[in-house]
């Protein structure tokens, strides 16, 4: 699994990240926060979809890792 991992070059592709908007998807920045209903109580999430980019960020196995179908379909099928 060569292509898995918790930081990518910066000359790989990075699928764009989308976010609702009231009419139509908007790119996302990054960060990007959102303000979750009271059913979440009024938290606010923080996405930042440009981290890995970033060698100094944690590797968080629960987030955080990227991969290619090829190498994911070798881990699920491993």
């Amino acid at each position: 699994m060569i292509n898995t991992g918790f930081t990518l070059p910066d000359n790989h592709q990075l699928d764009t990240h989308y976010h609702d908007a009231l009419s139509q998807p908007l790119p996302m920045p990054s960060p990007y926060c959102m303000q979750l209903d009271e059913s979440w109580n009024n938290e606010i999430l923080s996405y930042s979809p440009k981290r890995i980019f970033n060698p100094e960020t944690y590797p968080a196995g629960s987030s955080g890792m990227i991969s290619n179908a090829p190498d994911f379909m070798q881990f699920i099928l491993a």
